[in-house]
């Protein structure tokens, strides 16, 4: 379980939070969210899986959970990266794991959009 506390202002149309803080309880932080977009179509939300190098991984269920309503997850993609070159995209599905590759350590989650003045 990992909650991301994210804090903004209610004008901004968009918004991205870098490096935002979270909270895991996991002992080995698989993922570890570096981005968060914010736009009135959606919250992106950005994941450096640390695991990638020792092993395979998952994601069995996935929702955002903002004063109390929770977002619905609505899509993902899987990034391959050669240091800063992206070498592959692939669609991302939940409960479907993901063989260990170093490179493939990267994932983007796709959410609702917040709630307005969240």
């Amino acid at each position: 379980m990992m909650a991301l506390m994210l804090t903004m202002s209610a004008q901004a149309k968009n918004k991205v939070i870098d490096r935002p803080a979270y909270l895991s309880n996991t002992a080995m932080f698989e993922l570890r969210p570096v981005k968060v977009e914010v736009t009135k179509k959606s919250t992106i939300v950005h994941f450096h899986v640390v695991n990638a190098r020792w092993g395979g991984w998952g994601v069995a269920d996935a929702r955002l959970v903002c004063n109390g309503d929770t977002l619905a997850f609505q899509s993902g993609r899987v990034i391959t990266h050669d240091g800063t070159k992206v070498l592959a995209e692939e669609p991302f599905e939940l409960g479907k794991n993901v063989d260990k590759n170093v490179q493939r350590d990267s994932l983007i989650m796709i959410f609702e959009p917040l709630p307005e003045g969240a």
